[in-house]
């Protein structure tokens, strides 16, 4: 045995223990679709090209762990890697936290320009011609960015539509009491860019609701005048939901949305 550990390098141990670390967690958020709280969809196959890498690099630096090899001082440096390490098992992720989602700014009064973005999937193409005549209009993760930046731009085509929508609780400082924001957080590549953007609601229990809080509404879409998000000195008009019913929900399992432009036919 004695001789055995005195055949091991060190350093290359820790180097192998640090990549088989990461290549466990990457294989880790790939198998329980826990990737999708860090990348857009389209950068998963990216996340498997570097999850295979890393498996190649692991293999490759098995073999050096008992190479011959001269004395050599230990590597202090290595122990640096272990903290990204430790952060990643013992953190769970769910969504962005509220105070960061605030200091980014929540979008009401339009979505965020993401139109030359228009890389998501399409679960089924609309005409806005048939979504104008609907009386009912129902949101989800695929026509929640595209549904929100139309409404912004053809508000009086809304107007009077039933909508039921499911998001997350927040506020914007200036709100009055009976005002709130359906929300969820949209990304344009990973989770160092999303933004959250939704519709303004009223609803004269708002106060009851926590913020975080996930909830589904529904309601009848209006209008509200509040100032621009960009020139706090100019005044717009938004959409406004006029609650008839909420209830709390779970956390969707999928907390993002996605740029998704080519939803229209």
């Amino acid at each position: 045995m004695k001789a055995f550990m005195k055949k091991l390098n060190v350093n290359e141990v820790l180097w192998f223990i640090i990549l088989l670390g990461f290549c466990v967690y990457i294989f880790y958020l790939l198998s329980q679709n826990r990737i999708m709280l860090y990348v857009h969809p389209r950068m998963v196959k990216y996340s498997i090209l570097l999850g295979a890498v890393l498996v190649i690099f692991t293999i490759l630096q098995l073999r050096r762990i008992l190479k011959k090899h001269a004395p050599e001082k230990f590597r202090k440096g290595y122990l640096l890697f272990f903290i990204p390490l430790i952060l990643a098992y013992s953190v769970n992720p769910n969504q962005m936290p509220m105070d960061m989602i605030k200091k980014k700014g929540i979008s009401i009064s339009r979505s965020i320009d993401t139109k030359l973005d228009s890389s998501g999937s399409i679960s089924a193409a609309i005409k806005k011609e048939e979504l104008y005549k609907a009386k009912a209009i129902s949101f989800n993760k695929d026509n929640f960015d595209p549904f929100i930046y139309d409404m912004n731009e053809n508000l009086d085509k809304y107007l009077g539509k039933r909508i039921i929508i499911c998001g997350f609780v927040s506020r914007n400082n200036d709100f009055s009491q009976d005002q709130f924001t359906v929300t969820r957080l949209l990304m344009i590549c990973c989770a160092a860019d999303t933004q959250g953007i939704g519709l303004m609601a009223q609803w004269d229990k708002a106060q009851t609701l926590k913020e975080e809080l996930w909830v589904e509404a529904i309601g009848i879409i209006d209008k509200a005048v509040y100032h621009d998000q960009w020139d706090k000195n100019q005044k717009i008009t938004v959409p406004l939901i006029k609650i008839d019913s909420i209830k709390p929900i779970d956390m969707l399992e999928d907390p993002y949305v996605y740029p998704n432009f080519k939803i229209w036919e």
